[in-house]
């Protein structure tokens, strides 16, 4: 491994938890470098997994690493059935249809919106933290970034 996968792959542990690593073990990692120099995408098996955003250097998650956070981290919301087929299409997903949050994400955080199947409906942004997605009964919970349809 490269010195630059290195550096993406502890970036990932950093943003996203340590347990991500046991999900890229035995798996190729490359970057492809803006022209600036800083990273802006990493690749998994050749396939993009993230993109770096260029204002902070946070990775934000592609559809496929949507499996990935899903098996491996704690980056996923469980919303009901009626909110997965929406999200699935792009919209948001309001609070009060999330099931369950792990306690231990933060608002902003990146996550994968997965039905009670734990299968990966979309990838969005958490708006509130935890404590308020279970107390709130008014607005959204995850702003969506893509849903994972194939026609989205």
């Amino acid at each position: 491994m490269g010195q630059a996968a290195d550096l993406a792959m502890r970036l990932l542990a950093y943003v996203y938890g340590v347990g991500i690593l046991r999900g890229l073990a035995g798996r190729t990692v490359s970057v492809s470098f803006a022209g600036t120099g800083r990273i802006r995408h990493i690749y998994v098996d050749g396939e993009m997994f993230f993109s770096v955003r260029a204002s902070d250097g946070y990775p934000i998650p592609q559809p496929p690493a949507a499996g990935l956070l899903l098996d491996f981290t704690d980056n996923w919301v469980v919303v009901t059935d009626e909110a997965k087929a929406f999200a699935m299409r792009g919209r948001n997903v309001p609070a009060r249809h999330v099931v369950y949050v792990p306690p231990g994400l933060r608002a902003g955080a990146e996550v994968v919106v997965a039905g009670r199947d734990r299968s990966p409906a979309a990838l969005g942004t958490l708006v509130l933290s935890p404590a308020e997605v279970t107390s709130v009964a008014r607005g959204y919970a995850v702003k969506t970034r893509r849903g994972l349809s194939p026609e989205a």
